[in-house]
Parts: structure tokens; C-alpha cells; sequence
């Protein structure tokens, strides 16, 4: 018998959800027995486990800056966008070789609204976002890279959208 098991520490600040469901109620009946047979996950649940074949010293979530290219900043600091503006994603020299080799996407959401996304990631990547519909006022913008490996690093900067 062949058993699989994939485990992983949660932050500290993890929210956990539970399914009120019984396991009985979830599990199907055995056709006229009124047995319910149990859900059985192993050898036949695929499994995709990228991180068993890459060394540790790559096995960490892609490190990387966004620069929002607007000339004016608030009082506060944040770029001002008044119209379609530059957006550069740049990874970490450290990360740079393995990620070009690797192969990565840029995907790109302003208010967890899905923007933009470049398939073929390359560094520096730069986006002209433009930021129609958007009410004036503070806006987030997020930043996700995500290699082809199963890491996904994120950032997310907040801007002032000014009239779009």
C-alpha cells in the first residue's frame, strides 16, 4: 500500500474554515447496504510535487519590486495616476538566472479586480496600466510572479487614481 502525504506550516494569521458536514453525510452509500464508503485519496489522486525536484536553494517564493513610473506623488507618498502609466515589475538579481530559465508570468489586478497578465514573463517587464473606470481616490495595485515551478510571489502598492 502506497500512502502520499503533503504537509505544510500555516502562518500565524491563517484563517480556518471547517465544513459543518458530517463524514458520514459527505461519504456515499454503498448501493443497498446503507454503508457509506469512505472518500479514499492516495495513489490514484494525482499529484503534481514540483518542489521535490528542485534544490532548496531555489525553493522559495520569487522575491521582485513594482515601480509605479508617475511623475507626482500625494502628501502621503503614493504615485499619483492621472492616466495610463508605466508599470515595471523587476525581479531580484538573485532570483533573475533561475526564473529566465525556469520561465515565469507577470499577472497584474488593481482592487483584486484581474488587470493584465504576460505569459512569457521577462525582467524588467513594463505595462502601461490604464486605469479607466477607476473612482478618484485609493486604489491597490498587486503584482503577482509567478514561476513554473510553484512559487507565486506577490506585491501590492497602494496609488491615488486622480479622475480617470
Amino acid at each position: 500500500m502506497q500512502k502520499n502525504l503533503l504537509a505544510f506550516s500555516l502562518p500565524d494569521n491563517s484563517v480556518i474554515v471547517r465544513n459543518e458536514v458530517s463524514p458520514e453525510a459527505a461519504a456515499p452509500l454503498i448501493a443497498g447496504t446503507g454503508i457509506r464508503r469512505p472518500k479514499v485519496l492516495g495513489a490514484m489522486t494525482p499529484v503534481k510535487e514540483f518542489h521535490g525536484l528542485h534544490s532548496r536553494k531555489i525553493c522559495h517564493e520569487p522575491r521582485f519590486e513594482m515601480d509605479i513610473l508617475s511623475e507626482r506623488r500625494t502628501q502621503e507618498g503614493l504615485p499619483v495616476i492621472e492616466g495610463p502609466t508605466p508599470i515595471r515589475v523587476t525581479i531580484d538579481p538573485r532570483d533573475k538566472a533561475h526564473l529566465l530559465n525556469s520561465r515565469f508570468e507577470v499577472i497584474l489586478f488593481c482592487d483584486l479586480n484581474f488587470v493584465y497578465e504576460e505569459e512569457e514573463g521577462t525582467t524588467p517587464f513594463t505595462f502601461e496600466w490604464h486605469p479607466k473606470g477607476l473612482t478618484t481616490g485609493e486604489h491597490i495595485l498587486t503584482a503577482s510572479l509567478m514561476s513554473f515551478d510553484d512559487h507565486i510571489g506577490v506585491l501590492s502598492k497602494k496609488v491615488w487614481v486622480e479622475g480617470s
